[in-house]
């Protein structure tokens, strides 16, 4: 005579042989979309996998409609390094318009002292374009001492002295 165990019948062998050759088939292709991208010559170069790490800090500056919102987060860490923006409540008082260049120039100051007390003199920014609120904003990290990297084309955005125009690259 037959006894079946407690938890009713086999079911719950199945679950787990479904569970374990799902993970099978999940490693293999893995492997095998891993062996593609090295055979196409895909995969990320050492540069690219390695810049997170030689230039950890990156600059992010969004412009919703009524305040100015910028931060420096650590890529590795994954950790915000300093943060600065106009809708909050120390600069709301302050400030007598969000968004205007006056505001961009302060939040670029403020944005650098905070990055130094945190041992930042350096980030890297990704951006096509750098002009408007935006070179405002960028200019005044510079002028505060603070280098800006721009991603793409690997160059560092400074002043030339004898020029109106807000950045040139070296």
């Amino acid at each position: 005579m037959d006894i079946d165990p407690p938890y009713g019948g086999c079911a719950i062998d199945t679950q787990l042989e479904r569970r374990l050759d799902r993970l099978a088939r999940e490693k293999e292709r893995i492997a095998r979309d891993y062996a593609r991208s090295a055979a196409q010559g895909t995969r990320m170069s050492f540069r690219r996998e390695s810049d997170k790490y030689m230039r950890p800090y990156f600059l992010i500056i969004d412009f919703p409609k009524r305040s100015i919102h910028a931060k420096i987060v650590h890529r590795a860490q994954h950790t915000t390094v300093a943060s600065v923006g106009t809708n909050s409540r120390d600069l709301k008082a302050f400030l007598p318009d969000k968004t205007d260049l006056a505001a961009c120039r302060f939040t670029g100051e403020l944005l650098a002292r905070r990055a130094k007390e945190a041992d930042c003199y350096a980030v890297a920014f990704n951006g096509s374009r750098v002009e408007g609120r935006l070179a405002v904003v960028i200019d005044s990290l510079v002028d505060c001492g603070i280098s800006v990297y721009r991603m793409d084309r690997e160059i560092l955005l400074s002043r030339e002295p004898g020029k109106n125009s807000s950045f040139s690259s070296r």
